[in-house]
């Protein structure tokens, strides 16, 4: 089952083994987040955008990217269960 949730891209510094945030964050002490880092020269290019279709925010993997097809998605989902 999918679910959308709410995505805010948040700067940090890693010291120390740990993500420092840049700036304030409204979190509770001990909550969990999800990190995704970029790899890669996909760490300077790609970005979170509102999409202008439906308003929702998706991957803008940038000019440079590859084109993703729907038969390659197609290819990489078949053994989902």
């Amino acid at each position: 089952m999918w679910y959308i949730t709410q995505v805010q891209t948040i700067e940090a510094i890693f010291e120390k083994g740990v993500f420092r945030p840049i700036g304030e964050i409204e979190l509770k002490e001990g909550e969990r987040v999800e990190v995704i880092l970029p790899v890669g020269d996909a760490a300077h290019k790609a970005r979170i955008i509102e999409s202008p279709v439906t308003g929702l925010p998706v991957i803008d993997a940038g000019e440079d990217a590859p084109v993703l097809t729907s038969e390659m998605v197609k290819e990489l989902l078949i053994d989902f269960p």
